[in-house]
């Protein structure tokens, strides 16, 4: 029996992380629009906190580390704050299980999560950037973030959107697929 939950959750993992790397090349030539944070979130909402982080963590790690438009792994801080911060999004997925419906209160919760994990994957990417480029002079590192943040806007506007109009209704039809289906549920 353990081996059929390892091998469910394996695979479900390894589907999660293969699509959201995916959606990332897609949509790659668009600066700061993405949808890898709805779809690691979703991976969390739908398979739980820790399946939700280590797709988080292995889709970011394919995706920052191989990515032709630039390496992450060509700055390591920077790498490690995208592993990272996209955990955290998966994480916070499974937190939030059940709480982002197509009802206007879920939507609004949605749009406010989505703008807080992409500002928090901002800040903490944008942290982990500044010290190959500036060093560890705060005030230069806090320039460097406020510059970061103003380049964001589009980033943070887009993934609000997506949490706000996109993410609802695909939780509401993927959950019950995947958790009748396929047997995978969001218990850890």
């Amino acid at each position: 029996m353990k081996s059929r939950w390892r091998t469910k959750n394996i695979s479900y993992i390894a589907a999660f992380s293969a699509a959201a790397v995916a959606v990332g090349f897609l949509l790659a030539a668009l600066p700061n629009v993405e949808l890898v944070t709805a779809t690691v979130f979703i991976s969390g909402a739908v398979g739980g906190k820790s399946k939700g982080a280590m797709v988080g963590a292995l889709a970011e790690s394919i995706f920052s580390g191989l990515n032709p438009m630039g390496s992450g792994l060509s700055n390591p801080p920077l790498f490690a704050a995208q592993i990272l911060g996209m955990a955290a999004v998966g994480y916070v997925g499974g937190w939030c299980d059940g709480k982002i419906s197509r009802g206007l209160s879920g939507r609004i919760m949605g749009a406010g999560i989505g703008l807080f994990l992409t500002l928090f994957y901002q800040i903490l990417t944008n942290l982990g950037s500044s010290f190959l480029v500036v060093g560890f002079n705060l005030q230069k590192i806090l320039l460097y973030l406020a510059g970061g943040l103003a380049f964001a806007q589009i980033h943070i506007l887009t993934n609000t959107l997506i949490f706000l109009i996109v993410l609802p209704a695909a939780l509401n039809k993927l959950t019950p697929i995947i958790h009748k289906e396929y047997g995978i549920d969001n218990e850890e």
